[in-house]
């Protein structure tokens, strides 16, 4: 079951995917109330012309098992448009390696990442209860959507049916022969009929 994709419907998928339906979890929730007015600043703001309020982000740390060119690869991606329009003033740290012991030692240590993927014992975590839910997140996404997703790989981020994951990434995906087409041809084999075992 493929699908074409789009570069935009790649690039909000693929790895934009977790970090927007998490966002709202790690905005600002009210902060402190303002000062009571007095006189004077009634006065001030009265006169002057008024300014918005500046629009504060949240720092969001995403570790992945990969390592190297992933983060690059983020690198690059943080300077579309179509990544500014999704993030919005947040900003995401990509760190590689950050797989099994890292992630399982900062777990340990009560200070996990926000959002990881790739080299995560997902259902482990996810049965431990380790794993924060994202339904209400996902449900109140304007991005993700079930019906983007092959059935069995959405299916993949909920344990007891709770969800707590979206595809992203390598999408749950087990491990499968990859091979590049154009290299398969010029060695003189069928791109498009690949070994069955």
């Amino acid at each position: 079951m493929a699908a074409e994709l789009s570069r935009r419907a790649f690039l909000q998928g693929v790895g934009l995917t977790t970090a927007a339906s998490v966002l709202a979890a790690c905005g600002p929730k009210g902060g402190p109330a303002p000062a009571e007015p007095t006189r004077a600043s009634q006065a001030t703001s009265a006169l002057a012309t008024p300014e918005p309020a500046p629009v504060q982000g949240v720092e969001l740390q995403y570790w992945v098992g990969w390592s190297g060119q992933y983060a690059q690869a983020w690198d690059k991606m943080k300077e579309t448009p179509e990544f500014k329009e999704i993030v919005g003033p947040n900003t995401i740290q990509v760190k590689g390696s950050m797989g099994g012991e890292p992630m399982l030692t900062a777990v340990a240590a009560g200070n996990p990442p926000d959002l990881g993927g790739n080299g995560f014992f997902y259902l482990d975590y996810m049965a431990r209860g380790i794993l924060l839910p994202v339904e209400e997140y996902v449900a109140n996404s304007t991005i993700v959507k079930k019906e983007d997703f092959i059935p069995g790989n959405w299916e993949s981020g909920f344990c007891k049916g709770v969800q707590y994951g979206v595809p992203a990434n390598e999408c749950f995906v087990r491990y499968a022969l990859c091979y590049n087409g154009r290299l398969a041809e010029e060695a003189g084999l069928d791109p498009k009929k690949p070994p069955v075992t």
